[in-house]
């Protein structure tokens, strides 16, 4: 540090060091460290602006290795200024690694929807609070609304989905997944020990969640089946036909239509010769 009063004028400078020291490999002074750990004694950091932290800690989830970052961070107890019941456990080290490789995974499928990293890594940071002390965490850091919102739905939904998890039918995977935001879905995945719970997961988001039905309605037109709700439904269907491998081609969604929708009705017996 440049002088003393360093920290008491900013701070944020203790988490920026931390930062550099863990991106760079450097070891930070006798002197520095004694000034940090001076400053949370003062209560320096708990003076600190909510947005302030929040965005430090977005910072220190942009860097190459985020869970050393924090693992860094939580030796010098800077993540309790976030909560007091917040520490960097085995369990806590366990869901970091495991976030980390679900983004890096994510990252390299080059899908066009991209996921909040910054989101994810608070998530799982926050992951092994109690609901009422993560309000209080997120209320502490002044989350934007948007951010806090996607959040608090992830920590309740990401538990039920998993629960439903594995399914042995393609389609019901694809259901239970199709309408749950990215970022929910990707917790889920860093989340569980599971291993045939991530592999739904990996499947829906690499091969299932691009299944769409070959034929449209103008094509069930031609077929001969009058417009209608019938639609929505025979669409629905021949979707959920694709996604079990029932059906590959066109011609086979034509087949498929034609034996559900397009039998031939018995011819009534008249008794005549």
């Amino acid at each position: 540090m440049l002088h003393n009063l360093s920290y008491v004028e900013d701070p944020t400078r203790a988490f920026r060091a931390i930062r550099f020291s863990e991106r760079f490999g450097f070891k930070l002074s006798k002197h520095t460290e004694n000034l940090i750990k001076s400053a949370i004694q003062m209560n320096l950091f708990g003076m600190l602006s909510g947005s302030r932290l929040y965005d430090e800690l977005m910072l220190a989830f942009s860097e190459t290795n985020p869970v050393r970052t924090l693992k860094r961070l939580a030796d010098f107890g800077l993540l309790k200024v976030i909560h007091k019941n917040l520490g960097f456990s085995e369990k806590l080290e366990a869901t970091m690694a495991s976030m980390y490789e679900t983004i890096a995974w994510y990252n390299l499928l080059y899908l066009e929807e991209k996921a909040d990293a910054g989101i994810l890594y608070l998530m799982a940071l926050l992951s092994n609070l109690a609901d009422m002390e993560r309000r209080e965490a997120l209320e502490r850091l002044s989350t934007p609304p948007p951010a806090k919102k996607i959040i608090v739905k992830s920590m309740s939904m990401s538990g039920d989905t998993l629960k439903q998890l594995p399914l042995s039918d393609p389609a019901a995977i694809y259901h239970l997944l199709k309408n749950v935001d990215i970022e929910i879905t990707l917790f889920s995945m860093a989340l569980t020990q599971d291993t045939e719970k991530k592999k739904d997961i990996s499947r829906y988001l690499v091969e299932l969640r691009k299944a769409r039905p070959l034929l449209k309605g103008r094509d069930l037109m031609k077929l001969g089946i009058p417009q209608g709700p019938l639609y929505s439904k025979i669409l629905n269907d021949l979707l959920d036909a694709q996604l079990r491998g029932e059906v590959k081609t066109a011609d086979d969604e034509k087949k498929f239509v034609r034996e559900h929708y397009l039998k031939r009705k018995p011819k009534k017996h008249t008794g005549k010769a």
